[in-house]
């Protein structure tokens, strides 16, 4: 096992963050079936880009807060999680990609260094999706079911950063 001391990159299905306890260099992690994330932040410090699919058994997100140097976070099919977590506090953060998250009802969002940032959720969460809480960001796409709804985000954007639908 000493020699996953030098991992950066780590593609998984099933974790549970116990086992990275030897993984002190990994910088991204790409999961299917994630099954807990509570010690992520310990196990792995130094962890830039976190990437979470169809993980049905995780519940909330707070685990991210952990992660300082969250520079990506990609989330899919996390069907059971209601609520965001605020990520104001990672600084290091610039890039989201949040999809298929059907159960979600709270998505506080303002952040001021996020440049990129993809949205496929339900349209009630996305009311604080708005300019002033992401003065930075670059590039919004969405897709939220119809050109009606996806129009009602993007158009709060138009002359200020890229739009698009994703």
């Amino acid at each position: 096992m000493n020699k996953l001391n030098r991992l950066k990159r780590l593609k998984i299905k099933g974790l549970d963050s116990n086992i990275l306890s030897c993984l002190p260099n990994l910088e991204t992690l790409t999961c299917f079936n994630l099954k807990d994330g509570a010690h992520l932040g310990i196990k792995a410090p130094n962890l830039r880009s976190i990437d979470i699919y169809r993980s049905p058994k995780i519940l909330n997100l707070n685990f991210l807060l952990d992660l300082k140097e969250l520079r990506s976070i990609g989330l899919e099919g996390l069907s059971n999680v209601e609520e965001m977590p605020d990520l104001s506090s990672l600084h290091s953060l610039t890039g989201m990609s949040l999809a298929n998250m059907k159960r979600l009802q709270s998505f506080p969002l303002y952040h001021e260094n996020l440049k990129n940032l993809l949205l496929q959720l339900p349209f009630d969460v996305l009311d604080n999706i708005i300019p002033e809480n992401l003065p930075n960001l670059k590039h919004i796409s969405v897709n939220l079911g119809s050109d009606k709804k996806n129009g009602m985000v993007l158009d709060r954007f138009k002359g200020i950063c890229e739009v698009g639908i994703w």
